[in-house]
């Protein structure tokens, strides 16, 4: 490819195949600027999950002092069983029941996914993405949820040019990376949210 790719365009290459694909654990693209401060001179977009259904959080790494809180979380492994778990396999959230196991694959297996999935940055797009992709919604609202990622994706495009445009300007280091670390975190949390809401949306018909 020749010439100059803008971002959008290279996260339209990312949701197709085998790019966009439903046992991604994570992507990650990097953008470098050889003349910029150096603490400036690596923009990355990061994804966790299938590209195909999935937001991407820019940054500069060498001004990330924290991460959000979802990322931290480490889980265990999905379980994949291809007997329907029982009553058992039920979990408390928002003072309400919900279930695990409405999803299937082509194999006719659940998904059991372990407690405090939800709270997790990876496993929340995980289970977002098993919905839309083995979990036959209505097409109309397989769209919509892409649609509403879109929307989230191209929004932290048009933020970011503003976000480092402050960044350059601003001559104290220690807040460049409060500003950016605070950013970071808002946009991982926002996006999360979404993922879940929608994944709610599409399993259980709640409204967003």
């Amino acid at each position: 490819m020749k010439g100059k790719v803008s971002v959008s365009t290279l996260f339209e290459l990312m949701k197709q195949f085998p790019l966009g694909y439903w046992e991604n654990e994570e992507a990650h693209l990097y953008r470098f600027y050889p003349e910029a401060d150096v603490t400036l001179g690596t923009v990355e977009w990061g994804a966790m999950g299938n590209n195909a259904h999935n937001v991407f959080i820019p940054g500069y790494p060498m001004l990330m002092a924290d991460t959000w809180s979802g990322y931290k979380l480490g889980l265990p492994p999905v379980t994949i069983t291809e007997e329907e778990p029982e009553s058992a396999d039920y979990y408390e959230m928002d003072g309400v029941c919900y279930v695990f196991n409405t999803l299937t694959d082509r194999s006719g297996e659940y998904h059991v996914y372990p407690d405090g999935w939800d709270h997790s940055y990876r496993g929340t797009f995980i289970a977002l993405a098993n919905a839309l992709s083995f979990g036959n919604p209505p097409e109309e609202s397989a769209r919509e949820a892409d649609r509403r990622l879109a929307d989230l994706q191209q929004a932290y495009i048009d933020e970011w040019t503003e976000l480092s445009a402050r960044i350059a300007v601003e001559p104290d280091q220690r807040t460049r990376q409060e500003i950016m670390t605070r950013e970071h975190m808002r946009m991982s949390e926002q996006a999360q949210a979404l993922a879940l809401g929608l994944y709610r949306e599409l399993v259980y018909g709640e409204t967003l």
